[in-house]
């Protein structure tokens, strides 16, 4: 059933989804928002991976950073500032290499916001940054930090002053912002990534089918490691080897957090009970469930919801 594999060869090489913490905050951030805008010298940006569906578009500007940022299947090393433009489905990870020297921001955006602005909506439309044609990272020059620093520090100070036309003007910065990208056009090209990269991006596509499912209400294969290898057609220890290596996680603990945060979803935004959570989830009982729950968070899944009615929570 499987292909016989070499060790996974033990030099040196560029982790690219090691060490989880913290690139943004992305996750299922969970609250009643369309737009947030962040500071990223205000916010701790060492590594990042995001394997989850999102339910939000990003915008990220790197005014100062050095790392590899990986979209997909596509890799780029970033070396200059950069804009980037996520699109909620992307699975993307961040090495950075100069974790004292990274500046910038990032927004976060959904599909709500962008609805209720026509011409923004007209505009990301027609410069197509959000579609797979390789222009959604832009290399930019140093000439053209002054003009972007501007555009993002005015969209900070209209998100803090929270005015009655806040979402209006917030818009019309970022059709000014897609503007001036265009403008520069130059379409920073990704790298070549090998086969393990390839295969441990696949496993995350099949553990975001299989959490998909939930949502639709189909019926889920069994969430464990031999049945993924199976698919991927490898050793079930070949793939918690390899994914130890590329994310510092094996496959029972990344199948979990993904768990976990379904369930945390599913607590804040349904008005499912905890047997019909559980049974969902593909625990044997509400005991099962409640146990595992709060062996990850701290709090039984009752008190989380019950917290979680005037609370945000986000996931790193």
């Amino acid at each position: 059933m499987t292909k016989t594999q070499d060790k996974i060869p033990k030099e040196k090489t560029i982790s690219v989804l090691h060490d989880v913490p913290d690139f943004v905050p992305i996750g299922d951030t969970y609250g009643d928002w369309i737009f947030r805008i962040f500071d990223r010298s205000q916010t701790t940006c060492k590594n990042y991976l995001s394997p989850n569906r999102r339910d939000f578009y990003l915008i990220i500007y790197l005014n100062q950073g050095e790392g590899i940022f990986s979209n997909g299947l596509k890799m780029y090393h970033i070396n200059k500032p950069t804009l980037l433009f996520i699109q909620p489905s992307d699975i993307i990870s961040w090495k950075n290499h100069l974790s004292n020297k990274d500046s910038g921001y990032f927004c976060m955006l959904k599909k709500e916001f962008i609805d209720m602005n026509p011409s923004l909506k007209l505009l990301l439309e027609k410069y197509g940054v959000y579609l797979p044609k390789g222009k959604s990272v832009i290399d930019l020059e140093r000439i053209h930090l002054e003009k972007f620093d501007a555009i993002f520090q005015r969209m900070m100070q209209d998100f803090e002053e929270n005015g009655p036309d806040m979402h209006w003007a917030l818009g019309a910065s970022i059709q000014l912002l897609l503007i001036e990208a265009e403008k520069i056009g130059n379409f920073l090209q990704p790298v070549k990534v090998d086969s393990n990269y390839k295969l441990v991006h696949t496993f995350f596509e099949q553990l975001e089918s299989e959490i998909h499912k939930i949502d639709t209400g189909e019926n889920t294969s069994s969430l464990n490691a031999s049945d993924f290898a199976y698919k991927l057609g490898v050793h079930p220890n070949y793939l918690n080897e390899l994914l130890k290596k590329y994310t510092g996680n094996n496959v029972s603990s990344l199948i979990k957090n993904r768990v976990l945060e379904e369930a945390k979803a599913l607590l804040l935004f349904t008005d499912k009970t905890l047997w019909d959570i559980s049974e969902l989830l593909g625990f044997s009982d509400q005991s099962n469930f409640s146990y595992f729950f709060k062996q990850k968070t701290g709090e039984s899944p009752k008190k989380f919801r019950e917290n979680s009615i005037m609370t945000e929570h986000f996931s790193f």
